[in-house]
Formats: C-alpha cells, structure tokens, sequence
C-alpha cells in the first residue's frame, strides 16, 4: 500500500498530520470515563479485533493509531472499530467526508497563551499576518507536546510505512519530550 501523509496547519491554526491508510482515533474523555477505564476498553476492543494500537494521552483524551493493519478512512471497518472506541462523531465523519485521518501534532493556541478573535481562521490572514501569527505561536508553543506514548496493545509485526508515520508522528507531536501537554 503506498501511504501519502501531510503536515499541514489547520484552520485554527495548529499543525496536524493526515494520513492515508492509518487509522487514527479521537477519544475526548467525557465525565463518565476515566483513562484506565478506557484503556481497558481499547485493550479489548484491540484484542476482539485482532489489531496492535499505539495510545497517546492527549490534553483531553486518548489517541489510539493502529499500527498492525492498514484502513481507509471511509470504510465501513474504520467507521466500525472508531465507533466502537467512542471516538468524537464530529470526527468520524470528518474522516469519512475527507477518506483520510488527522491527528493535531502541536498544542491548541488557546492553551498556550496564543489569543484569536472569535471566527478564527488561519487562511482568512494576508501572509505577512500569518507569518507574524506563526512567530507568536512557535514562541509559546515550544515549551509544550501534543500528546505522549502510553502503550501499545500488543506485540505485532509493524509495516514499514506505518513505522515511518509513527516516527514522524511522534517526532511532530513532542511526544517523548519532559513537556506539559497542551
């Protein structure tokens, strides 16, 4: 499988990674849950599956990237195994929509100090605004990751272009760095 990932910046204004084939999960704690409650819960659901996942603690969640097979965002498998982890709707479908998963690789400006007037977004700046934006925010934002490695489910043979995107994922996000995450 030829696997295309991307850094890009999203509209508010943080940098993101997409992947194609990389199945990627979103889970927001909600008050009901706590994470070794739901990391028994992805345990499990990886283990019914048959699939090895990777799990990150993000600011407000979990982020479980499945590096023992390859999935495409739209399929009835994706939408399925992302279902039954409890991940954000909002984000399903956006991976759906688009066939592709993301995940943000720096922290959210608000959490950094970073102020954006209501209706932010990035793009709507002339380049000089979004390169003084950029400043600001690599400032503020250097001294925080996005999310750090928990655990991986099981033992499993990882492909190789998953293990390039693990690489870059956890190189972008800071997630082996002594930082606060954000």
């Amino acid at each position: 499988m030829k696997l295309t990932a991307e850094l890009t910046r999203s509209t508010a204004g943080y940098n993101v990674l997409l992947v194609e084939g990389i199945l990627i999960a979103d889970i927001d704690f909600k008050f009901e849950k706590n994470e070794p409650d739901k990391l028994g819960e992805i345990i499990a659901i990886a283990k019914e599956h048959q699939l090895s996942f990777r799990i990150y603690r993000t600011f407000n969640g979990l982020r479980p990237i499945c590096v023992s097979h390859f999935f495409r965002a739209a399929a009835g498998a994706s939408q399925r195994i992302m279902s039954d982890l409890c991940c954000d709707e909002d984000y399903i479908q956006m991976c759906v929509k688009g066939n592709i998963f993301s995940c943000r690789v720096t922290p959210k400006p608000s959490r950094i100090g970073v102020v954006r007037p209501f209706n932010f977004n990035f793009y709507d700046m002339l380049p000089y605004e979004q390169n003084n934006w950029i400043e600001d925010y690599n400032n503020k934002s250097g001294g925080h990751k996005a999310c750090e490695f928990i655990l991986q489910t099981s033992e499993c043979e990882i492909p190789k272009q998953i293990q390039n995107f693990i690489k870059l994922h956890d190189e972008k996000s800071g997630c082996g760095l002594d930082l606060p995450l954000a």
